[in-house]
C-alpha cells in the first residue's frame, strides 16, 4: 500500500511540476498580452489625436477655400474696374476723335455750301 501512496506522491509532484511550469508560461503570455494591449491602446489613441488633428486641418482648408473665393471675386472686381479705367481713356480718345472730325466735315461742308451759293448767287452773296 505504501507504494502505492508513493506513486500517487510522485504523480502528484510531476503534476505540480508540470502545472508550476504551465503556470510561468501563462505568465509570461499575460504579459505579452498586457504589452500589446497598452501598445494597441497608444495606437488608439494616437489615431484619435491624427482624427482631431485631421477635422482641425480640414476646416483650416475650408477656411482657405472660402478666402480664395473671397480674393478671386475681389479680383475679378479689379479687373474690371481697370478695364473700365482703361476703356474711359480710350472712348476719351474716340470721343475726341469724333468731334474733330465732325468738325472738319462741318467746316468741309460750310465752306463747299458757302462757295456754291456764292458762285449761283454772287448777287445775294456776293
Amino acid at each position: 500500500m505504501e507504494e502505492k501512496y508513493l506513486e500517487i506522491l510522485t504523480q502528484t509532484a510531476e503534476r505540480s511540476k508540470s502545472n508550476t511550469h504551465q503556470i510561468d508560461e501563462i505568465k509570461s503570455d499575460i504579459k505579452e498580452i498586457r504589452e500589446e494591449s497598452k501598445a494597441l491602446n497608444q495606437l488608439a489613441t494616437s489615431v484619435e489625436l491624427i482624427a482631431k488633428d485631421m477635422t482641425v486641418f480640414k476646416d483650416d482648408v475650408s477656411s482657405f477655400k472660402s478666402d480664395v473665393a473671397e480674393i478671386k471675386v475681389a479680383q475679378s472686381e479689379m479687373k474690371d474696374e481697370i478695364a473700365d479705367v482703361k476703356n474711359e481713356a480710350i472712348r476719351k480718345k474716340a470721343g475726341w476723335f469724333d468731334s474733330i472730325g465732325k468738325f472738319i466735315i462741318t467746316t468741309a461742308g460750310t465752306g463747299i455750301l458757302a462757295f456754291l451759293l456764292g458762285n449761283l448767287f454772287p448777287n445775294i452773296f456776293g
